[in-house]
């Protein structure tokens, strides 16, 4: 019964506020283990006393103001609250909803976000997709195989819309391959660096090639990141770029956000940015079709690459 948190982490101003929440807590969880006791032995003669019970407890005033607005809200959920007593097999809390979600919101934690609407139609639609399968027991990779082979050994799901799926299922197959083929792409340390070409916040185009025979740095910045946060707030990368500045090596940040993403911004924006935390590279190049990240294998932020002699030197 998780309705009980929006109670429980109201701040109360006084000792009768306080009373008032801890008082009206305690009548929430005995109401509630009421309902799971009717939940697995159900009394209709004991329906209107339950109601009853919700009928004062959720229209009740207390002196505490805001925990009176709480419960006028929640009041408003009554049918859903006492669906139980209709349904005994409804459930009573939220567990499984919140259980089916999880795994959603980690791989959208980890992720980052997607870099177009067609991507996160696709993630959003496959890990619905993924959570389905798991629950009925079918494999996930089994699943897009048979729907794409129009095999038809896996029974549609419920209200399973095949046609509408099969231009996310071939894109999910696409972009598989490309990744597994491009899985180990990234240059490792004394292989040739790929050649890339990037413009700045002032419209300047830089090649690798301009820096033929210097020592290159490439590093990716994100300022929503809570560890480039870090770093710049405790100016480590600042004064590694000045000293690198000093000894005549070439350092690009780089932005590799779309538009309409986490941490996009605008050159004007990407200017602001390092002069607000006193940042001191020799550009920063704008790479929203994600090209240089790519080319560098750079997933992450903070994030470098370091070029020497064309190679590269250290990741």
């Amino acid at each position: 019964m998780h309705a009980e948190r929006l109670i429980h982490q109201l701040i109360p101003l006084n000792e009768s506020h306080r009373q008032d929440q801890e008082r009206v807590r305690d009548e929430l969880w005995t109401l509630y283990a009421d309902l799971k006791a009717y939940q697995r032995d159900p009394d209709p003669a004991a329906m209107d006393a339950l109601r009853a019970r919700f009928e004062a407890l959720f229209t009740q005033k207390t002196s505490f103001a805001t925990l009176n607005n709480t419960l006028k809200r929640l009041y408003t959920h009554q049918s859903e609250w006492l669906l139980v007593l209709l349904r005994p097999d409804a459930p009573l809390h939220t567990n499984g909803s919140e259980n089916d979600i999880r795994g959603f919101v980690k791989w959208r934690k980890v992720s980052g976000g997607t870099r177009s609407d067609l991507g996160r139609r696709c993630r959003d639609t496959f890990a619905s997709l993924k959570k389905t399968c798991r629950k009925l027991g079918i494999s996930f990779w089994d699943y897009p195989n048979d729907r794409i082979g129009q095999v038809g050994a896996i029974p549609p799901f419920a209200r399973d819309r095949s046609s509408m799926l099969q231009p996310f299922l071939r894109f999910f197959l696409i972009a598989f391959v490309l990744y597994a083929g491009s899985a180990g792409a990234a240059p490792r340390v004394g292989e040739p660096a790929p050649d890339f070409t990037g413009v700045d916040t002032q419209g300047k185009t830089h090649r690798l090639a301009d820096y033929r025979g210097k020592t290159v740095v490439l590093e990716w910045t994100n300022h929503d990141c809570p560890y480039v946060r870090k770093h710049y707030g405790a100016g480590n990368l600042q004064e590694q770029q000045r000293e690198a500045a000093a000894q005549g090596v070439i350092w690009l940040s780089v932005i590799s956000s779309a538009p309409g993403q986490q941490s996009h911004v605008s050159p004007a924006e990407a200017d602001e940015l390092t002069r607000s935390r006193q940042a001191a590279p020799h550009a920063v190049l704008l790479d929203p079709e994600g090209g240089i990240g790519g080319a560098y294998g750079a997933k992450t932020t903070p994030a470098r690459r370091s070029i020497r002699r064309s190679a590269v030197r250290h990741s």
